[in-house]
């Protein structure tokens, strides 16, 4: 018995390297077991395959499928890439951001009798409570009262800090554009004034 022991501790000791590398194998295949994603239904979404700026039309190489859980997918997400070639982003955005109808523009062209047109804001506070969509109405402040350019605004597209933007190369330390769709009889006013800063918002219609 005891010439037996000693084989047996005899063979451990000489193979003891080598019953550690099968251990630490086997740690590595249940840690791995144990990361790995669990199974479970997937749903389809559009996200961006790079981080764009503000303004960017969308090209098939912008965008990609990607494969999420549902508590992963907020409402409204978009699901059809195809659609959404030629539309603009109205935000900057980062890569792998899940694309929803609130993070595009309405387009790059105004519809009939409305033009898109370009204002500084100045207030960055007031720039973060907007989002594209939003109705607003823009006012020109005077030495005695203060004058309704229009009631009947919304916002198009914010400007990016996102280099490469078209609308960041016409920011300033004084503020940042964005375009606004107005009706067409105001445009050339809200041009005039606006991008020199010289209007103001107000958040909906008086």
């Amino acid at each position: 018995m005891k010439h037996l022991l000693n084989s047996v501790v005899h063979w451990v000791s000489w193979h003891r390297r080598l019953m550690g590398a099968v251990l630490a194998g086997f740690a590595v295949l249940l840690l791995g077991s144990a990361l790995s994603e669990p199974d479970g239904p997937r749903e389809s979404v559009v996200v961006l395959a790079s981080s764009l700026p503000a303004g960017h039309t969308l090209t098939p190489s912008d965008v990609k499928v990607a494969q999420l859980f549902p508590e992963a997918v907020p409402d409204g997400a978009l699901t059809d890439p195809e659609s959404l070639f030629g539309r603009s982003t109205a935000v900057a955005l980062r890569e792998g951001s899940i694309l929803q109808p609130t993070l595009l523009a309405e387009g790059t062209n105004a519809e009939p009798g409305r033009a898109l047109v370009p204002i500084t804001l100045r207030d960055q506070a007031l720039r973060a409570l907007l989002k594209p969509g939003d109705r607003i109405t823009l006012v020109a402040p005077g030495y005695e009262q203060v004058e309704v350019l229009t009631s009947d605004a919304r916002v198009a597209v914010l400007a990016s800090p996102v280099e490469g933007s078209p609308l960041s190369m016409g920011g300033t330390e004084q503020g940042a554009l964005i375009l606004v769709n107005v009706p067409s009889a105001q445009a050339p006013l809200v041009a005039a004034l606006g991008q020199d800063g010289g209007i103001r918002v107000v958040l909906g219609s008086l």
